[in-house]
């Protein structure tokens, strides 16, 4: 059976939402041992990567060197997005809030600026856990810095980010709430060693595995910046920063839809089935903004059913003005 089939047929059998291309052959697979050979400290000279990215109710493949096509496409020649929609096969909401609960549990005991992979049975059944022969699935949780002043934040923003942009909050009726230096959902795992681990733990008996891992720098660095509406709800600004030509393909069964941002293409998700909000919502926008020495994927979105498609649009517009 070629390693597509089985993951098509492995993704059947787990509870998910979500999976994995199946057009995708065995070179991902020898992708996957030549990332993790990298990670483990053997000598490579690697001209593909690949990295599991979790992250926004998508699961998906951060790769470069493929040439796997989908429905709805953004981008440039350094960077792009490639999704598509599929059918939710299962979707249990009392698993994705035990999921939760114990994500919370973890993100509890860790020191602010720590962060930890999770595993358990709970997560277990919602996601698929091995991609490849070699790949382990992991959540993600942090307890990041969180900078809530927005002359300090900017600052921070504008040494890192090429061509920031940030919405108008006048406009937009928009309250600074804060600023972190990750993704607003989720994480790149690269730690593959310790999720096996984890996948051992649970496989002995374990109810909830987890084990803190440390970074000296982040393959894709994210900048979120979060701000409430006149409501009061939350709506979130990712930034990220992509350095080497890569593109992100996956699968997600929320609705999608393209739109126009002031002459800047755009991707519309509504995810109904996201596991990591009490609402089981997540809608958001993303548009790549292309810099001379690097692309950024902004990602507009929001977990409130009370914030439309109009109001991203909005806010994304206001971040698109030539």
């Amino acid at each position: 059976m070629r390693i597509e089939e089985k993951m098509n047929d492995a993704y059947s059998k787990a509870a998910l939402t979500l999976t994995t291309p199946g057009s995708l052959d065995a070179k991902v697979r020898e992708n996957y041992r030549r990332e993790l050979a990298r990670f483990r400290g053997a000598p490579r000279a690697p001209r593909r990567k690949a990295f599991l990215l979790v992250a926004a109710g998508v699961l998906a493949l951060v790769i470069t060197g493929f040439g796997v096509q989908y429905f709805s496409k953004i981008g440039d020649e350094r960077f792009s997005v490639e999704m598509t929609q599929i059918e939710a096969v299962s979707y249990n909401a009392e698993t994705a809030e035990v999921v939760r609960e114990q994500l919370q549990q973890v993100k509890d005991q860790l020191q602010i600026g720590e962060k930890a992979l999770v595993y358990s049975p709970e997560i277990k059944k919602m996601t698929l856990p091995k991609l490849s022969g070699d790949y382990y699935f992991a959540e993600y949780v942090s307890n990041p810095r969180l900078d809530r002043d927005i002359t300090s934040w900017e600052s921070n923003l504008a040494a890192k980010v090429s061509g920031y942009k940030l919405p108008d909050t006048n406009s937009n009726a928009l309250s600074f709430a804060g600023g972190k230096e990750e993704m607003q959902f989720g994480g790149v795992v690269v730690e593959n060693d310790v999720a096996k681990e984890l996948h051992s733990e649970v496989e002995s008996g374990k109810q909830l595995a987890w084990q803190k891992i440390e970074r000296e720098s982040e393959a894709f660095p994210a900048y979120t910046t979060v701000y409430t509406d006149a409501n009061g709800a939350e709506i979130y600004v990712t930034m990220q920063v992509m350095q080497k030509k890569s593109k992100m393909v996956g699968m997600t069964s929320g609705i999608q839809e393209m739109v126009a941002l002031n002459g800047q293409e755009a991707l519309f998700v509504d995810n109904a089935h996201f596991p990591y909000s009490d609402t089981q919502r997540n809608a958001n926008l993303s548009w790549i903004d292309t810099q001379p020495e690097a692309s950024v994927l902004y990602t507009v979105g929001s977990i409130s059913d009370s914030v439309t498609k109009e109001q991203l649009i909005s806010i994304g517009e206001s971040m698109t003005v030539q």
